[in-house]
């Protein structure tokens, strides 16, 4: 099980859930599953690979730099879940993060924390997982994930179709509608 995670590497966003998180799967017995973070700075890739040495989890994680934004869809092809994750504050719970609809896109079912800007458009089972905002939750996020390999395969081609949904192409023309009719008003 490959995962994916694309964005800031910090403690905010999940850097310590997934990490620590990982660790716990592997040590439950989760073996095949792999972590790749990407948009990593010098000092988040240091702190992140003292945090994997430390919990002996190197083998099971990659962490990559930043990288620019036409590169992300090709790392995108190597995962098989893309993870959405962030605390539960006020001010996220109103504005989807962009990776959100770029694994959609991509086809990736999404492991998302329990806000509600990940749970308006993600569903247990459907196009991804909700889980609660802690190590252990996403440990056992991974382990339900390993268990049911079988539903991956759907839940891609649901959220594909759930991302075709958030194509600026389909957003563009009702956008330019609620625009006019402001500017009309």
């Amino acid at each position: 099980l490959e995962l994916i995670y694309v964005g800031t590497i910090s403690g905010p966003r999940g850097r310590d859930v997934m990490i620590e998180g990982l660790a716990q799967a592997v040590s439950m017995g989760c073996k095949h599953v792999r972590l790749t973070l990407v948009g990593a700075n010098q000092e988040q890739m240091t702190f992140c690979q003292n945090k994997v040495n430390a919990l002996g989890v190197a083998n099971y994680i990659t962490i990559l730099p930043r990288v620019n934004g036409d590169k992300i869809p090709e790392l995108l092809k190597s995962g098989d879940v893309g993870i959405c994750l962030w605390e539960d504050r006020p001010w996220w719970r109103f504005n989807p993060p962009t990776k959100l609809f770029e694994y959609l896109v991509a086809g990736l079912p999404v492991l998302a924390s329990n806000i509600r800007t990940h749970t308006r458009y993600i569903k247990n089972w459907e196009n991804g997982l909700i889980f609660d905002y802690d190590a252990h939750a996403f440990a056992h996020a991974i382990k339900q994930l390993l268990d049911h390999q079988d539903k991956i395969r759907v839940m891609r081609a649901r959220a594909l179709d759930a991302g075709t949904q958030h194509l600026w192409s389909k957003l563009e023309p009702v956008f330019l509608n609620e625009v006019s009719k402001v500017a009309q008003s």
